[in-house]
């Protein structure tokens, strides 16, 4: 059975004809330790980007958790700020503006 040359591509019938001889033929053990070594790996890459995800999911939940504190913090500091220059007086649309422009910046 010719497959051609060093560079040449093996022409399609060839194969097949090689595939169908028995000296060739995969026996069925060996087709089957092939399906499990492929589902084998296919299972570790799996899990392997499964807890790349999670990590990834668990990295951006803290980074969530602390921004958001953050932002409760700075807007505390504000209203706190807010009340000692106006007294108790009500916040301003001015403050909710810049109160809101914060939130904004923050979460970006």
């Amino acid at each position: 059975m010719d497959f051609g040359g060093y560079n040449s591509q093996p022409n399609h019938n060839n194969v097949l004809k090689a595939y169908q001889n028995p000296i060739f033929r995969p026996t069925e053990k060996e087709e089957v330790r092939n399906m499990y070594r492929n589902v084998k790996i296919q299972y570790n890459i799996t899990r392997d980007e499964n807890t790349r995800l999670r990590t990834q999911v668990k990295n951006l939940d803290l980074d969530l958790q602390k921004k958001e504190k953050e932002i409760e913090n700075l807007t505390l500091k504000l209203h706190q700020q807010n009340y000692m220059h106006a007294g108790s007086a009500p916040i301003t649309q001015k403050t909710n503006y810049l109160e809101s422009f914060l939130v904004q910046q923050l979460k970006r």
